[in-house]
């Protein structure tokens, strides 16, 4: 085993591309791929994290200046805001992983 790595090292050196050292290139690149796209994810979180709190301050600063027509949305837009940005992050985490195997697939 360790004589084909060897030669396929050398074989890379030479500037020459094959199917040993793509494979070594893919196994290497996909968790960091993969990594990446999950902070991607959490990227976008903490991203929407701050339009959540932003939105509640608003809607109860409104309420206590007196627009008592936002009330409602203290607790019911934040909680609608938050379950979808939980969905999003699922999705993006649970993906993260296929996206790689496809962002891996193109290195040659």
């Amino acid at each position: 085993m360790a004589v084909i790595l060897c030669a396929g090292v050398a074989h890379a050196e030479e500037g020459k591309d094959n199917g040993l050292v793509s494979f070594f290139k893919k196994v290497f690149h996909y968790p960091v791929k993969t990594t990446e796209n999950v902070a991607v994810a959490t990227g976008n979180v903490v991203s929407n994290t701050g339009g959540v709190a932003a939105s509640a301050v608003d809607n109860t600063g409104a309420t206590l200046s007196g627009k008592l027509d936002r009330a409602p949305h203290i607790v019911g837009e934040p909680v609608s805001k938050t379950v979808n940005m939980a969905g999003q992050a699922t999705s993006e985490v649970a993906g993260a992983p296929v996206k790689a195997a496809e962002d891996v697939q193109n290195i040659e």
